[in-house]
């Protein structure tokens, strides 16, 4: 298959959340765009009263496609089931707003959580970032974030999961691993063919050179392909929330 046309099919259904009760949708954490724009979805025994632990989504797209509620946000959106709230935000095309304006979006998500997290109940020392494709290249550059921003400015995630994103530093985006950084989850297919493996295994080899090797961790996942559909198995989807439950929650 053409893999535009594949991309077309894997980005281009959105979910029913018709049925998630307590969201807040299209909340503007800029200006910059119509895109500049984010969803919140709490748990279902969701009380005002709370502050919640927190995962970030980033879809993927190739930087050119996607949406914060279609089909690829379904693996993270499992945490309202598991006491998260979810946030799942769009970000500028590079085909309107040329590269980085996508990096620029997602710092921008951070510095407004950072900011008025707190308003939507959201507990900004307990978060996680999680992107797929496109999206994980984001959720890296934000989780290991040199952006110049005063370090209060922003979230400080305590873990981030890599779903088959090609390493950041080849689009000329820095890494800032050292030994506190968040714990890092990165999974990747066998058959990918949109992301070579080895940029998987390129960021885990920084990471352990560079910081804590006992908070990275990596499952090669053997005949899986790009796309969310194969990670959402519900094994999969326990052995995630298993690793941020052990770094995210409670963890100060």
């Amino acid at each position: 298959m053409d893999k535009i046309k594949k991309l077309d099919e894997m980005y281009g259904r959105y979910l029913d959340i018709s049925g998630i009760t307590n969201k807040r949708l299209d909340i503007a954490y800029g200006h910059a765009s119509e895109r500049n724009k984010l969803d919140i979805y709490y748990p279902e025994d969701y009380d005002p009263d709370k502050r919640y632990p927190a995962i970030l989504f980033f879809h993927g797209g190739a930087f050119i496609k996607g949406d914060k509620q279609r089909y690829q946000l379904l693996g993270a959106l499992q945490g309202i089931y598991r006491g998260y709230a979810v946030v799942s935000a769009n970000y500028r095309f590079i085909t309107t707003d040329p590269f980085p304006s996508c990096v620029e979006d997602a710092y921008g998500v951070s510095r407004f959580l950072k900011e008025r997290g707190g308003l939507y109940h959201l507990d900004t020392d307990q978060m996680a970032v999680w992107g797929e494709s496109a999206g994980a290249v984001l959720a890296l550059a934000v989780g290991f974030s040199q952006e110049d921003s005063a370090a209060d400015a922003k979230i400080r995630f305590k873990a981030v999961v890599d779903w088959y994103g090609s390493d950041p530093r080849r689009r000329g985006i820095g890494m800032e691993i050292h030994p506190d950084s968040p714990a890092l989850l990165i999974q990747h297919g066998t058959l990918d063919e949109f992301v070579p493996l080895t940029d998987s295994l390129q960021i885990k080899e920084e990471y352990e050179k560079q910081g804590n090797p006992q908070k990275v961790e990596m499952d090669v996942l053997d005949g899986f392909h790009h796309g969310v559909g194969e990670f959402c198995t519900d094994q999969n989807i326990d052995r995630i929330f298993g690793f941020l439950d052990k770094h995210v929650k409670n963890k100060r």
